[in-house]
């Protein structure tokens, strides 16, 4: 075999799709993040960010990416505050989700994926919570060699079916100081007693 057939054989040529995050922590009382997701390709200069969503804990973004992964490369997908990583290095950081070459090959056409955001290296932050929601496709690889992004059309059927415990955009579920559970509805900045319905 050669050592340009070994080296194709070697490579992933990938489409990276990231569709949402849903539950994502709030640091601010009375003020919802901005998200945004960085796609990175540790290892290489491949680096990709979505546009942000303003104000949302469960924000939308589909966008897609074009990746060349080889044997050795992690995949980083992280989700980040607009308002606070322009502040600091570190600041706004909300979760990530790195896959090893062999969790990219399991995932690999294998439709929505659900998974749990955690710490990145270095993250001391507890208050990391929520998922991502991806999907990781083969692409041909012309257009990952030409380094091509494009941003998806929306799709008409739901990402994910909503749980019971799941909350209405836009609300959060906290403890009182006597451990009563109360709601904040951040988008009329208000609070109750009683759980919101859909």
């Amino acid at each position: 075999m050669s050592c340009a057939k070994e080296e194709e054989n070697s490579v992933l040529y990938l489409r990276v799709v990231v569709h949402a995050a849903k539950n994502l922590s709030k640091r601010d009382f009375f003020r919802l993040p901005d998200p945004f997701a960085r796609v990175v390709v540790d290892g290489s200069n491949q680096c990709h960010t979505s546009d942000a969503v303003k104000g949302s804990l469960d924000p939308k973004w589909e966008a897609e990416y074009d990746l060349l992964l080889h044997q050795t490369d992690t995949l980083t997908i992280s989700v980040w505050n607009q308002r606070k990583a322009q502040r600091k290095e570190g600041a706004g950081f909300l979760g990530c989700v790195r896959l090893l070459p062999s969790s990219v090959k399991r995932l690999l056409d294998r439709g929505f994926q659900c998974l749990e955001l955690v710490r990145g290296p270095g993250s001391t932050d507890d208050a990391i919570r929520g998922q991502l929601i991806i999907s990781i496709k083969t692409a041909r690889n012309s257009s990952v060699r030409n380094g091509v992004h494009k941003p998806s059309i929306g799709h008409s059927s739901p990402l994910y079916q909503r749980s019971e415990n799941e909350l209405p955009e836009g609300w959060e579920e906290r403890q009182s100081s006597t451990g009563r559970r109360c709601y904040i509805n951040h988008v009329t900045r208000t609070t109750q007693w009683d759980r919101p319905t859909w």
